[in-house]
């Protein structure tokens, strides 16, 4: 039932790249609220302005599937990875662990984004050759939806291994 209710991206191109570790500084959320998601992603832009970051990825981490957990019990992490240093803050951090993934150029409205990640892991994983792993999947974000006009502009990126 849920396969044929899902917008159709079978289109999408598939990329499987392999990552490097990546340190972030981040804001955990319970629940896949957008109102509280603002807020977060709003903290972490004073956070970057506060310590003069100019190159840096944003980064939204997925530790459950909202296709299967309820969304007030989804966990979400706002990330941010500077480029080019190491900070010396109250920030938690931690390192986003490199491996192997399947990406996705996701455009359009905030919604879509919801809708792609049921898609990939319903539709097209399940006959893509790969199962997923217990690494989180993360979104890195071109243009956060969250601080602008609300259309997306990310990778998404789902943490894979040969069946």
């Amino acid at each position: 039932m849920l396969k044929d209710s899902l917008p159709n991206f079978d289109t999408t191109k598939v990329r499987i790249v392999k990552t490097e570790d990546k340190p972030i500084y981040y804001i955990r959320q319970k629940g896949y609220i957008v109102e509280e998601a603002k807020q977060k992603w709003q903290q972490l832009q004073a956070w970057i302005y506060t310590n003069n970051i100019d190159n840096y990825e944003q980064i939204g981490i997925y530790h459950d599937n909202p296709a299967i957990t309820p969304h007030n019990k989804c966990f979400y992490i706002a990330a941010v990875s500077p480029l080019n240093k190491i900070l010396n803050t109250n920030m938690p951090s931690n390192i986003l662990e490199g491996g192997l993934y399947a990406t996705f150029d996701i455009y359009g409205g905030d919604r879509e984004a919801a809708w792609f990640i049921k898609w990939a892991y319903h539709k097209w994983l399940p006959t893509s050759g790969f199962e997923t792993t217990t690494d989180p999947s993360f979104l890195i974000m071109h243009k956060n939806h969250f601080l602008e006009d609300n259309e997306i502009n990310a990778t998404f990126y789902i943490p894979i291994r040969n069946v």
